[in-house]
This record gives structure tokens, sequence and C-alpha cells, in this order.
């Protein structure tokens, strides 16, 4: 599937800062969260190849982030940055070290997940250990925007990483039933069938984008070239 026909009309970052900054109010809280680790607070830049400047402005992010944190352990978003920064440094353990607490802490957040999800696939190339924190991500999203996307990075998991095929497929499926009024999650599955070389499953999926926007000009360029 060529990933450049898939033109998905979500501003993920967008999104990512809008969910994550209701993330403390929203998300339920979990019981008996273990304390945070000492090191979570140890700066452990792995990467030397950042400017300085870079690594300064990193390091006065991360010591600010730090005392947030130190004075209130249950703050979400504080949590999430602070894995972010680690993970920008090249500490990858550290990071999921975070992330990790930050889904006990939140354990119906999709942000952890999916970022877990993210450096497992792409970073640590572990796997196993990505396809449950995909799993959590869309399950803790159904409803959201931001789910879509979310499907779409776990279809690449199974048809990029894994080339399994079949399961891609399935969860693109899966993302229909869960965004049945969707145009990105239509959009997607069209694409994905036109790259296949299914053109009566690509028209399908076009026109039910077209029938969610009428006005779309792009789905209806895809339907013309397609008939």
């Amino acid at each position: 599937m060529n990933k450049k026909k898939i033109n998905l009309i979500i501003s993920i970052v967008a999104v990512v800062i809008v969910i994550g900054s209701l993330g403390y109010y929203l998300y339920p809280k979990s019981n008996g969260i273990k304390p945070a680790a000492p090191n979570y607070f140890e700066i452990k830049i792995v990467d030397q190849t950042l400017p300085q400047k870079t690594k300064d402005a990193y390091v006065a992010q991360f010591n600010k982030t730090k005392e947030e944190l130190l004075q209130n352990p249950d703050l979400f978003n504080q949590w999430m940055d602070l894995a972010m920064i680690k993970k920008q440094f090249g500490d990858y353990q550290g990071a999921e070290e975070i992330w990790l607490h930050a889904s006990d802490l939140r354990p119906k957040n999709s942000l952890s997940y999916s970022n877990l999800a993210d450096l497992y696939t792409n970073f640590l190339k572990d796997y196993d250990k990505a396809l449950p924190n995909y799993q959590s991500a869309i399950a803790n999203s159904i409803g959201e925007p931001i789910n879509v996307s979310y499907v779409r990075n776990f279809f690449d998991f199974y048809y990029y990483n894994l080339n399994d095929q079949a399961k891609a497929e399935q969860v693109l499926l899966q993302g229909e039933e869960n965004n049945p009024k969707n145009i990105d999650m239509m959009i997607l599955l069209a694409s994905y069938y036109e790259d296949e070389g299914n053109k009566a499953k690509a028209l399908e999926y076009y026109q039910k984008a077209l029938d969610i926007d009428s006005s779309d000009q792009s789905v209806k360029a895809a339907i013309k070239k397609l008939k």
C-alpha cells in the first residue's frame, strides 16, 4: 500500500494537544499507583548528536516539569512531557518507564499507550510489546477523532512491520465499525482497496466518504478516476 496516496484530513498534533490538556480532568485515576521512582527524574542524554542549544532547552524544560511533578505527582500531562523529553534525549528505556507509569496513573487514557506502541515499534523493535499498546490506544479512544489516527498506525504496524495483510485489513474494518460517520476512515479504506487493485471496494468506500461530505472535491476526483 502506498502511504502517500492516503490523505487523512486530521491535524493529529492539534488533537493530541487538546486531548492531552484534558487528560488530568477526564481520564479516570487508578487505585494503588506505584510511587514515582527516583530514576524518572534523572537526565540521561544518549543522543550526543543533539546540538548544545537543543540540549539546553530540553534540560530546562525537563527540570521545570520535574519540579511540577515533585509538587504534584498526579499531573498526567507533565508525565507525558517528561517521557517525550527522555525520548528526544535517546533515553528510550527512561521514556518507556514513564509512559508505563502514566498508563498506570490514567489507565483509560490513549496517548501514553500510543506513544508506547510507537516506541516499541519504531525504536525498540519489540513488536510483542507494541501490539497490546496499539489495542489499548484504540479501545480507550473510541468516539474520539484521534481514534482514526490510531487505527492507521495499527494498520501500518500489521501491514509494514509484520507483513500481515489479512490482519491489517481487519484493523481497518474494525475501525469502520467504530467510526461509521468519519470521512477519514472511509478514505483510508478506499485508498487501501485502491492500492490493492480492488476497484469495486475502493469505489464503495469513496462513495461512503462522499455520502458523509458531498462537497469533498478530492473524493469526487478519486471516484471519477476509478470509473
